[in-house]
């Protein structure tokens, strides 16, 4: 039936059920400054459908799942639809879930240690696993920023992705450029 997880107190549907309550919770984590997103990771095999409208309503369905794009809160526990929550059925698909969950939520924003004294004099630096021959320097503005007020930086694009997926190391230098690199 559908809609019993979403449309809570239509359709002769008890406001009051777990799953209602659930998903008003959800809704109001979301609604908050700032919004708080609900990842929801399974561990059953059958019987998807207040999974699938939790991570609906979370706003965090898995995306990698052809269809799970188009659910909405009205169609969330429609039977046929994907499994749009994180389905964790053995180790290594909970290991693949925790993965994926915490490159979505982990920030590009790194606090450094110390603070430049000539902001123009910060060099930022990227290589494969500390490895200096690797070193690469990357452009301010268009692959980096600091923002004294937090003391941080914060890298932006295919830098951001290197770094939060560990292909990359970060390198941060203040007063004057590494030489060769």
């Amino acid at each position: 039936m559908s809609g019993t997880c979403t449309t809570c107190g239509a359709s002769g549907v008890d406001p009051a059920t777990q799953s209602c309550r659930v998903n008003v919770a959800i809704d109001q984590l979301y609604a908050q400054t700032p919004r708080i997103q609900t990842f929801v990771v399974g561990f059953q095999l059958s019987g998807s459908s207040n999974l699938n409208c939790n991570a609906v309503h979370g706003h965090t369905v898995n995306s990698a799942v052809p269809g799970c794009d188009t659910l909405t809160t009205s169609t969330c526990d429609d039977v046929g639809a994907p499994t749009c929550y994180y389905d964790a059925t053995d180790a290594t698909a909970l290991q693949n879930a925790l993965d994926d969950v915490i490159q979505q939520v982990s920030s590009c924003r790194f606090s450094v240690v110390g603070v430049p004294q000539d902001m123009s004099k910060i060099f930022v630096y990227l290589e494969d696993s500390g490895n200096p021959a690797d070193r690469q320097e990357i452009l301010r503005f268009t692959d980096w920023d600091y923002y004294p007020s937090s003391n941080q930086i914060e890298f932006f694009g295919v830098s951001c992705s290197q770094v939060k997926g560990g292909a990359k190391q970060p390198l941060v230098v203040f007063g004057c450029p590494i030489v060769g690199g």
